[in-house]
């Protein structure tokens, strides 16, 4: 900064007061950073006898900052006035849109039901199990071949950007969004471009939350850390029995908790952590019952109540009983409709409505046959490009292992640029990147990607009947290019490609006004409502504090008229046809093929039997 624009800049103080149950904790601390950032202006936070740069999220949760504190940010800039003006109501938003952690205050906890002794614990999560307690443990597997240290970081970041974009799930997406952020942090930061230095920079931020109120917060770090190793090639995995369990762990990595779904685990219990933790927040989005309960548990089996908030050591026989009782009252519902989750989806009415998968690869593919998909309505294929630009074999081969799966396929061609980035694809800087080079746009700058990936997958097709699906195509001539160079392809390698069908997501709102002229080229629509809703409201879909309600009537009116109008098939495939309370008004606005992420498929199928 010259002297001259140093003369010219004023100082100005806000005190602010963090009002949230949960605190100043990691997640709103990182959006208030990305606000800061967009400012030419010093600011630093004071707290507690402490000083935090504005920019330096680390150095902000150090402060410690729990419900009913006060700090004060100090802002140097030309016009600090408006920047206060403008943070003070931004942390306010933070501190309104942020939800209360659960905890045993806010239940009835009702009469203690079991005649053994009993442990009071913070609820996580509801249900009830009982089963053998299992103490954590993990074992070093090391992959036959090593990347450099730098290599992995680049990975990892991408792979986190990737995570951040996919809005199927948003909390998830909302956790790689913060984790991305704080592992750009340490890599900015670093010495030297080493692992050595990269251990050193992650215990430096662990040991600032230590003994703060962000405490929780540490094993987020240390998930980072994680994902850096796992692309050197050195991967700690969690081992885990063929019997049900009951998991004994201090904490859990954010990372853990969904593989733990696919395990025999029949609840967790975590000893330090605490609800604003990462991993708690996404233990509540499982149907395993979570607990934390401090302090050591001398059992060999025992009964989680996650709806009591109870920890039963060694149950007495009676006690078993009950619990099983009360677990089978619980997963009844649920139950009913995973049993039937392979049949069709009928209204009342009789009338069928489709439930294909929104997949990104094989292991989301074969978890989408089993809960009952009848194909695949949005095949996300960035997953081969994640850690690296792959072969025209290895895509070959990929793209093959998941059309085996399902007659009906429908795959969407590579989907990045905007919040969505790859190391060795360098695109131009953009000012705002979502209405830049995305989707099929990479078509203009990267052609030869998308040539190798179109070969790949018609390579791949073999005569099955395989839709292909452009992203981000907003005129005629965009998709007929796109079309052109597959069958140009086609034509040079000699590939029958009369089984393919040929469609675009319609994302963008100028298709909603070409429809008669798209009706004349394509073959289908799937509606992607995510970006749809983005475009239509002029509002960011990864925006800290704007959003739009997932069924907003603007949004259904234009779902409406494209039903209306339309004259090819459609589908959605967005977020929206998981909702459950929105389906009722797709069925009724004439969609009958829905496609979703797997886990709600047959919650959504019951759905729509009771419409």
């Amino acid at each position: 900064m010259d002297l001259l624009h140093r003369l010219f800049r004023k100082k100005h103080t806000l005190t602010l007061k963090v009002t949230s149950p949960n605190g100043f904790h990691l997640r709103p601390v990182a959006k208030m950073v990305n606000r800061i950032r967009e400012y030419d202006a010093v600011i630093t936070f004071n707290a507690h006898g402490k000083v935090a740069k504005g920019m330096q999220l680390n150095e902000i949760l150090s402060l410690g900052l729990n419900k009913d504190d006060w700090f004060t940010l100090t802002i140097t800039a030309k016009d600090p006035q408006t920047i206060a003006t403008e943070l003070e109501r931004y942390f306010n938003d933070l501190m309104n849109a942020d939800e209360a952690m659960v905890d045993n205050s806010a239940r009835a906890r009702g009469e203690n039901p079991y005649t053994s002794r009993i442990l009071e614990a913070t609820i996580l999560s509801d249900s009830i199990a009982c089963a053998p307690l299992y103490p954590y443990r993990e074992e070093l597997r090391e992959a036959d071949e090593h990347r450099p240290f730098g290599e992995a970081l680049a990975l990892a970041l991408d792979a986190l950007a990737l995570e951040s974009a996919d809005t199927a799930d948003r909390l998830r997406s909302e956790i790689a969004a913060v984790h991305r952020e704080l592992l750009s942090e340490i890599a900015s930061k670093l010495s030297a471009q080493t692992q050595m230095a990269f251990d050193q920079a992650i215990e430096e931020a662990k040991a600032t939350l230590a003994n703060t109120a962000n405490a929780s917060k540490i094993a987020d770090y240390e998930d980072i850390r994680q994902r850096v190793l796992a692309h050197m090639g050195y991967r700690l995995e969690p081992v885990y029995p063929d019997t049900p369990f009951i998991l004994l762990a201090d904490d859990l990595l954010p990372s853990q908790v969904a593989p733990l779904t696919t395990s025999k685990a029949a609840g967790v219990i975590l000893r330090r952590t605490s609800p604003a933790a990462h991993s708690a927040i996404l233990l509540r989005n499982t149907r395993l019952p979570a607990l934390i309960c401090e302090g050591t548990i001398e059992a060999d089996e025992a009964i989680v109540d996650g709806a009591l908030g109870i920890i039963v050591p060694d149950p007495s026989e009676d006690d078993k009983a009950l619990a099983l009782k009360r677990s089978k009252e619980y997963r009844e519902c649920a139950e009913a409709a995973f049993l039937h989750r392979h049949e069709e989806a009928l209204t009342r009415s009789n009338r069928t409505i489709r439930i294909l998968a929104n997949i990104a690869d094989l292991t989301s593919a074969k978890e989408a046959k089993e809960m009952g998909a009848e194909g695949v309505g949005l095949c996300r294929s960035e997953f081969i490009f994640t850690d690296h630009e792959p072969s025209l074999e290895e895509q070959t081969e990929a793209y093959g292992a998941l059309f085996d799966l399902f007659d009906d396929f429908t795959i969407r061609t590579l989907d990045v640029g905007g919040d969505k980035g790859l190391s060795y694809i360098k695109l131009p800087h953009e000012t705002n990147p979502f209405l830049g080079i995305r989707g099929i746009r990479l078509m203009w700058t990267h052609r030869e990607i998308i040539a190798a990936q179109l070969e790949a997958i018609l390579r791949a097709a073999r005569n099955r009947p395989i839709k292909i699906m452009f992203p981000m195509i907003a005129t005629t001539d965009e998709f007929l290019e796109a079309k052109e160079l597959a069958q140009e392809i086609a034509a040079r390698k000699n590939i029958a490609i009369s089984n393919i069908r040929f469609g675009i997501m319609l994302e963008l709102p100028s298709v909603i006004f070409a429809l008669e002229e798209f009706d004349k080229i394509v073959d289908f629509y799937s509606i992607g409502t995510n970006d749809l809703t983005q475009y239509l409201f002029g509002i960011e879909r990864t925006h800290p504090t704007l959003s739009v309600p997932v069924d907003a009537p603007i949004l259904m009116n234009a779902l409406a008229y494209i039903r209306a109008h339309a004259k090819k098939p459609l589908s959605i495939c967005g977020e929206l046809a998981g909702y459950a309370d929105a389906v009722p008004q797709l069925i009724e606005l004439g969609y009958d093929t829905l496609s979703i992420s797997p886990a709600l498929i047959p919650g959504i199928k019951e759905k729509i039997r009771n419409v």
